[in-house]
């Protein structure tokens, strides 16, 4: 066919037009200064050009605007060229074939179409930096107009041809690619009828020809002009209005009910831009045969099965398409050669072996030579269909013109589609049965309807568009549809069809997406679908609404996907909620409340529809999605009729929403007083002073709620796998957590499988919390005592992990809004475990030592609570000396009054200097009422020089730790 040019020169404003169009320059040898300069301005852009072809692109498009010419690429870049903005001259060849510059004709012709079934070529090439025609024998005639400046010639299909000639004759040159040429493999599916419902077409050879095969079948029929008025009486080819010319008398149409699945690479090539050919293997096109690409599963269709996606073709930018003939017309004085030549494709001589086939794009990239080629009887035009939507519009429905309303025939007759309603706004395609049999169609409709209706009709795409229906007291309404339609052998049929318009009110209300919080109580966990955007885009079939809807039929549903797919139904406001549902309930409302509200309640005054609200009862969500995009879907419908029918859909409204919560980690916050500010460990201090039943020690477990002012109860806990400190040991191994609901008990170092809590804080005086999880170390492992003293992870740090893999505000459910992120699952915390009479020391009161006098053995030397104080990790001081009154067996006995302290016992210093060393306990004086504490009894040896020792002193607190500490002593030589 002929190639469409677009072509420019460097001294004028870009023009383009048709096919056959170029620009050329009237006063050349004016410009060649000119020239060379702005010949040199463009080398960037040419290298821009070229360096866009090596890495793979290719033009999709040309275009201009004033003197800038716009290269577009498939990626959607461009590269763009400035042309001087001077004026030049446009050559043209006109409808006869005439040479004509600036509208003037020359005396210079162009041959017209070649000889049908051959391909076409160019009216018009460069040669010789001339601009020539063709002539009727095939070759080119010089027009003596020489070529100059800038030319882009090409299309999409076949590529662009970039030049810039200058003016001594020389040029440059850069190819850009078509489609076509970027094409590095193709593979072919099986071929496939278009129409689904035969189950084999007539063989011409003999017998029948089925789908499932290599073939392409190819019929042929004459045009018949006796055959259009079979049906209307008088009916004549000048009265067709469709877009296609009706043939001329007796001429042929070729037709194919075949389709061809391609996959294709790259991927990204839009094979709808290009002409495929059958191509046998001494690289002959077989034709008429012109092979189309387009796709045949749109995006609103789900992804293929393994089943079909290695046979069936797709949406843009996978690679699948699927090809098909259009229709092609042959003039009858060539019909008996060009179907010849199908003929002899398909026998050869040798019905056995029909020629192979090659699918040929564009001839720029060819398959495999795998079709054959085969004759069928044309196929019969018998009905048409439409796609609906049933009465309530909640599901597709087909109307078919082969059902039981037929008055005469299946095209040629009335209709009703009383079971099949059309939506307004939305364009419907009436499709024949077999399309390779139909020539053409041509839709309309009376001038009133039209009118009343806003009926619009594509007639190339055989498609009617409702555009407002205004009836709005008496829904649904109908209107005639006439469908002509014109076969491949010139039967002319009219088909009235009374089209249901179904009441669903097309408006296009865009919600954007609504984020809600569900971190609340229930009482005030709602939020609002504001129905004014709605009424707003209703315009004004607003008030078609009012007095058509019916509030109390209203459904309001959510889905994972925004078509809706496989919805849930939510739970009407006050409606009561089980563990099943999704805790999510909605109603129309005129205005928003709390739950315990007396007003809180669906609304079904039509002029008081305000709000959707949306409640949430967080305890019984089960299973949906934190941070995931959700649609809610609310659907209004009419009422339905008194006598028969049922309610109908008026419109609805999708609105998108996402729930959020707080992470885990958010959901936990330390008390500052226990957290070290140096690393953010917390520091437990053993609390428990009690010694339980027959043990010899206070326990060393704490709560870990204790440490919190915010946590969640019932999310797990257990240790990480880090080593903790420099004891080679994991928490798992050194620690153990325990859990207790009151009632039972679980360790963590129980069975694998029990589950350990968070649990709650039962460590304020005088608390009855019967649910707490205490952390302590595991008995197994050996304590302090043995002064190994990391061995058990006293004072390392141990982190712990909490895990919970949904948000609930109420902690006692088991299931709630699932975190869609792992990292939203967890929170970790370290904390160390001390005692706080350990972590302190025993000092001297005043100054550095103790004086004791040497050979004081008759009284000894009393160290008492002025001369020597002990204190916790806090500076806190207490009596090392006995302080608290104890007997036994009616003697005072050592006790200390400190209920952290269990004993305290001095000894004597490493060179034996000390004779002596005992406790003296506290004593009470009846007559005089007093307590004095005791203290410390020294003697000293009887040395000669006043020397200084260190007395050992070990505090044991009631948990079994002990504080050693040396005090230094003087024993001193007296003046």
């Amino acid at each position: 066919m002929r190639k469409k040019y677009l072509s420019a020169l460097l001294f004028g404003a870009l023009l383009f037009a048709s096919a056959g169009t170029f620009t050329s320059c009237k006063d050349y040898d004016d410009d060649i200064n000119g020239l060379r300069e702005d010949v040199t301005s463009l080398q960037s852009a040419v290298t821009t050009l070229q360096n866009a072809v090596e890495n793979g692109k290719y033009v999709s498009a040309v275009s201009n605007n004033g003197n800038t010419i716009t290269f577009t690429y498939t990626d959607g870049t461009t590269t763009e060229i400035t042309l001087e903005d001077e004026k030049g001259s446009v050559v043209t060849v006109n409808a006869d074939g005439v040479l004509c510059i600036d509208g003037e004709p020359t005396d210079i012709k162009a041959a017209t179409d070649p000889t049908p079934g051959e391909e076409q070529k160019d009216q018009i090439i460069i040669e010789n930096n001339m601009w020539s025609v063709l002539q009727e024998d095939g070759t080119y005639k010089s027009t003596g107009i020489p070529v100059s400046g800038i030319n882009v010639a090409g299309s999409e299909a076949d590529g662009y041809t970039f030049t810039i000639y200058a003016a001594d004759g020389s040029s440059q040159t850069v190819k850009l690619p078509s489609a076509a040429s970027s094409i590095t493999e193709m593979t072919l599916g099986e071929t496939t009828k278009q129409d689904k419902g035969a189950s084999a077409y007539t063989y011409l050879a003999g017998g029948t020809i089925t789908a499932a095969s290599s073939d392409v079948l190819i019929s042929h029929v004459a045009f018949d002009y006796d055959n259009l008025d079979n049906n209307i009486s008088n009916f004549k080819a000048s009265d067709w209005k469709g877009n296609k010319k009706l043939p001329n008398d007796g001429d042929f149409i070729y037709a194919s009910p075949t389709s061809i699945d391609l996959r294709m690479d790259p991927v990204d090539v839009p094979a709808n831009n290009i002409k495929f050919y059958l191509t046998n293997t001494k690289n002959e096109n077989l034709l008429p045969v012109v092979l189309t690409a387009s796709a045949s599963q749109d995006s609103n269709n789900p992804p293929m099965g393994i089943e079909d996606v290695n046979s069936r073709a797709a949406v843009t930018g996978n690679g699948l398409w699927k090809l098909s003939m259009p229709n092609q017309t042959v003039a009858k004085n060539d019909n008996d050669d060009v179907w010849g030549e199908i003929v002899d494709a398909e026998t050869n001589g040798r019905s056995a072996n029909p020629y192979a086939y090659a699918l040929n794009a564009n001839n720029a990239f060819r398959s495999k030579y795998e079709l054959t080629v085969k004759r069928i009887a044309p196929e019969e035009l018998t009905y048409l269909t439409m796609e609906g939507v049933n009465p309530a519009g909640t599901a597709k429905s087909t109307f078919t013109t082969n059902d039981a309303n037929t008055t005469t025939n299946d095209l040629n007759g009335t209709y009703d589609t009383s079971n099949t309603t059309f939506k307004v706004g939305v364009p419907h395609k009436v499709n024949a049965n077999a399309a390779s049999a139909l020539y053409d169609m041509y839709l309309t409709a009376d001038a009133s309807d039209v009118e009343v209706y806003g009926l619009t009709f594509d007639q190339d795409a055989h498609t009617f568009t409702i555009g407002k229906n205004p009836d709005v007291s008496t829904v649904p309404a109908d209107f005639d549809l006439i469908v002509y339609t014109v076969a491949n052998d010139g039967t002319v049929n009219k088909a009235t069809i009374t089209v249901r318009i179904n009441t669903e009110i097309s408006a296009a209300a865009e919600y954007g997406l609504h984020e809600h919080d569900v971190n609340k109580d229930d009482n005030v966990n709602y939020f609002s679908i504001d129905l004014a955007t709605m009424k707003t885009a209703l315009g004004s079939n607003l008030n078609q609404w009012i007095q058509n809807v019916d509030l109390s039929l209203t459904e309001i549903k959510m889905s994972e996907k925004e078509d809706m797919s496989n919805p849930t139904t939510l739970q009407a406001i006050s409606a009561p909620l089980s563990s099943g549902s999704y805790g999510i309930q909605a109603s129309v409302v005129e205005a928003l409340t709390k739950k315990d509200d007396s007003k809180h309640k669906a609304t079904t005054d039509r002029n008081k529809a305000n709000f959707i609200q949306i409640d949430v009862e967080n305890k019984y969500v089960n299973g949906l999605k934190l941070d995931k995009t959700y649609y809610i879907q609310a659907t209004f419908y009419t009422p339905a009729p008194t006598t028969g029918g049922s309610k109908q859909i008026l419109n609805s409204i999708v609105v998108p929403v996402e729930f959020h919560a707080p992470a885990l980690a958010d959901l936990f916050s330390k008390k500052d007083a226990y957290v070290d500010k140096t690393d953010g460990v917390i520091g437990a201090y053993f609390y428990q002073t009690t010694k339980v039943g027959s043990a010899t020690t206070a326990p060393t477990a704490v709560t870990l709620a204790r440490y919190f002012n915010d946590y969640v109860s019932n999310a797990q806990v257990t240790f990480t796998n880090d080593k903790v400190g420099e004891t080679g040991e994991t928490g798992e191994k050194l620690f153990e957590l325990q859990w207790t609901d009151g009632t039972s008990t679980v360790k963590s170092s129980n069975t694998a499988g029990d589950v350990v809590y968070f649990g709650k804080d039962n460590s304020v005086e005088g608390s009855t919390e019967k649910v707490y999880t205490t952390l302590d170390f595991d008995s197994a492992k050996p304590g302090i005592n043995d002064k190994n003293q990391g061995q058990n992870g006293y004072k390392e740090v141990v982190t712990i992990k909490a895990t919970k893999s949904y948000f609930n505000t109420d902690e006692t459910a088991a299931y709630g809004w699932n975190y869609a992120e792992d990292s939203d699952k967890e929170y970790s915390f370290q904390i160390r475990l001390m005692s706080p009479i350990y972590e302190g020391s025993v000092n001297p009161v005043s100054g550095n030592t103790i004086n004791i006098s040497a050979n004081d053995w008759s009284n000894g030397a009393r160290i008492t609570d002025a001369m020597i104080k002990g204190a916790d990790y806090n500076k806190n001081t207490y009596n090392v000396v006995p302080d608290a009154l104890k007997t036994e067996n009616g003697t005072y006995v050592a006790a200390w009054d400190n209920e952290q302290i269990d004993k305290v016992t001095p000894k004597r210093d490493d060179q034996n200097l000390i004779k002596t060393i005992g406790l003296a306990p506290a004593t009470y004086d009846a007559d005089s009422k007093t307590k004095y504490n005791g203290a410390i009894v020294v003697t000293g040896e009887n040395i000669l020089n006043t020397t200084e020792v260190q007395m050992p002193i070990t505090v044991t607190d009631v948990w079994g730790y002990e504080l050693n500490e040396k005090v230094s002593v003087t024993i001193q030589m007296n003046d």
